[in-house]
């Protein structure tokens, strides 16, 4: 009875696996693996920028926008502090220039002092500001994305001639010994001559040079890229001890003159950002180039910035200032 019954299953195992797809044995298959999908794609900076023209002032729904903006919350809220670079992408997709502000800011977040801002995260920058270069001058981006950035716009049209002249305003005070000159040059175009005045200490002028190169002079009208408009100028003072203070005005071969000034601004440590008034509207330059370029010059004259004893730095707003 046994036997039949043993039979019968053994039948009753092959008649069903003749009918099915499975084998009749154990098997072992590969696990499914899940294939995330970015939330979006991100276009290429290099894509979008330089321009060639310069911005127009912003439009009120563009100031409105910004505005409203909470970049730092809606990073939070939307990128977790758990979450690496490499996963931003897959967690929400931007519709606006306010999304992505948030986004390059979650990017930003997330850089070690010693690293370089990468291309991903100067992508999402880029789709911020292309649609609404205020994003710039957003108070949280500002500070993350001005040391490390990419030519936004090029120089204005005016710029494209040469220098003739270039006159230069110095001074800088803090703890230390108080620095202060005057720098003309003349002939910039063909054979830069120094002449150097109101020297404070007298002795500055121990070890300096009479003339420089004419390309170092020159450059300095190349180097005023990204210029974004603002409604006023102001000072963006954010450190102690630390108080340079530039003016300087480079006269053109057509004879017009455009005058720069750091007003007082700290925030670089020699200066800066520069501010400047081009045809009645005023730019803040969201880049380090002209300040690179101008050291660039006074290191070749010979001539020191001042030496601060126990500075310090903290923050303040850029946007709020810039569109009071």
């Amino acid at each position: 009875m046994n036997k039949i019954k043993i039979i019968v299953q053994l039948l009753f195992v092959i008649l069903f696996s003749s009918c099915s797809n499975l084998p009749m044995l154990p098997f072992s298959s590969a696990t499914p693996t899940l294939t995330l999908t970015p939330a979006m794609t991100i276009e290429a900076y290099s894509d979008l920028f330089p321009l060639d023209n310069a911005y127009l002032p912003l439009s009120d729904e563009q100031i409105k926008e910004v505005r409203e903006c909470d970049v730092e919350n809606l990073a939070t809220e939307r990128y977790p502090e758990k979450e690496t670079s490499e996963e931003l992408i897959y967690l929400f997709a931007p519709e606006n220039s306010c999304d992505w502000a948030s986004l390059a800011f979650a990017y930003a977040e997330r850089l070690k002092d010693d690293e370089k801002m990468p291309d991903i995260a100067k992508n999402a920058f880029g789709k911020a500001i292309s649609d609404n270069i205020g994003f710039a001058l957003s108070t949280p981006l500002f500070y993350r994305y001005y040391y490390d950035n990419f030519t936004i716009v090029e120089p204005p049209d005016i710029l494209k001639q040469n220098i003739t002249k270039v006159n230069i305003d110095y001074k800088w005070g803090g703890m230390g010994d108080q620095i202060e000159y005057t720098i003309d040059i003349n002939q910039a175009d063909t054979d830069p001559t120094i002449t150097l005045k109101n020297l404070t200490p007298i002795t500055l002028k121990e070890n300096t040079k009479a003339k420089v190169n004419t390309e170092t002079v020159q450059a300095l009208g190349n180097s005023l890229i990204n210029l974004i408009p603002i409604n006023s100028q102001f000072p963006l003072i954010v450190c102690y001890d630390n108080y340079p203070d530039w003016a300087v005005t480079l006269t053109l071969a057509d004879g017009s003159k455009i005058e720069l000034k750091t007003n007082e601004s700290n925030m670089v440590y020699i200066g800066g950002p520069w501010q400047v008034k081009i045809e009645g509207q005023n730019y803040i330059q969201f880049s380090l180039e002209f300040i690179k370029t101008l050291d660039t010059l006074i290191q070749e004259i010979g001539l020191p910035y001042g030496q601060p004893m126990a500075m310090s730095c903290s923050g303040n707003a850029v946007f709020e200032q810039a569109y009071p």
